[in-house]
Order: structure tokens, then C-alpha cells, then sequence
């Protein structure tokens, strides 16, 4: 997994969606503190979590990827 790639997708995205208020990465990756076989804690505040559930091409555009999808309720690892 390219997650440079991955998160300079995801923050060009962010970029260019109104609902998107922030984006932040947490984690052993925040502070640099990374191995081979870390994963990235990516955070999304948004004020429209409907319109992300709905329209899943932003999700398609980060690649494939073993990415799980949580909201402040559950998490969704078959996406």
C-alpha cells in the first residue's frame, strides 16, 4: 500500500469538498513513529456525513486498500 499516494488523494479530495472541514492523521503516523507494517488513522470532519455515505466515489478514488469506514457510531470494514 502507497499510503502517500493514498493520503495526498484523500487531501486533494478534501480540498474540493465544501462539506469536508477537516481531515487529520492520528496514530503511530502523526508522529512519525511508522514501521512496514503500520496503517494510517485518518480522521474526516465533516458537517454532512449523509452526502459521504451516499456517494461512495471518494472512497473508490484512495485505491485498494484494506480501508475500514467508522462514523462516531460503527465501523464498516467490507468497503
Amino acid at each position: 500500500m502507497d499510503y502517500t499516494t493514498a493520503l495526498d488523494a484523500l487531501v486533494r479530495w478534501a480540498e474540493w469538498t465544501d462539506s469536508v472541514r477537516g481531515v487529520l492523521v492520528t496514530g503511530s503516523a502523526a508522529v512519525g513513529d511508522v514501521h512496514p507494517l503500520s496503517d494510517r488513522d485518518i480522521e474526516i470532519y465533516t458537517h454532512d456525513v449523509e452526502s459521504l455515505l451516499e456517494d461512495e466515489s471518494w472512497w473508490n478514488g484512495l485505491g485498494s486498500s484494506p480501508w475500514t469506514w467508522c462514523t462516531t457510531s460503527s465501523c464498516d470494514s467490507s468497503r
